[in-house]
């Protein structure tokens, strides 16, 4: 979905640069990444350390599965208000509703950290 792709790229994550600056400030986190549910880009969270590592690993995947249903909602949301929009002959507030997007994407990051001890990184079109 090339909604989805936009949200992350709204973000304004920088990649390896945010990676290294989280890795730096959290050096005791792990790095996991997933591909997102439309397998079209890899999503990445720095967690803190659980009992195992496969638990940590398994509250990682938990924490994407949290935070990919949460951005496809989100760009479900942007696409369908653009279009309201369009199709009612109004023009669309497009820097509006980007920064409506880019706060809930915000809100979403974290609550993701504080449910589930995992910041979201990062998002790559794979």
């Amino acid at each position: 979905m090339k909604w989805f792709a936009a949200a992350a790229i709204l973000f304004g994550l920088a990649g390896c640069t945010t990676e290294g600056l989280v890795s730096a400030a959290y050096p005791d986190r792990e790095v996991y990444r997933f591909k997102n549910s439309d397998q079209t880009e890899v999503f990445s969270y720095s967690c803190a350390p659980g009992e195992t590592q496969e638990a940590t690993k398994t509250r990682a995947a938990t924490a994407h599965r949290y935070m990919d249903d949460q951005l496809n909602k989100m760009a479900t949301k942007f696409a369908d208000q653009i279009m309201a929009n369009v199709e009612a002959g109004t023009n669309a507030d497009i820097p509006a509703l980007t920064r409506k997007l880019e706060a809930s994407a915000e809100r979403a990051a974290e609550q993701t950290e504080a449910r589930y001890q995992c910041l979201f990184v990062d998002g790559r079109e794979i």
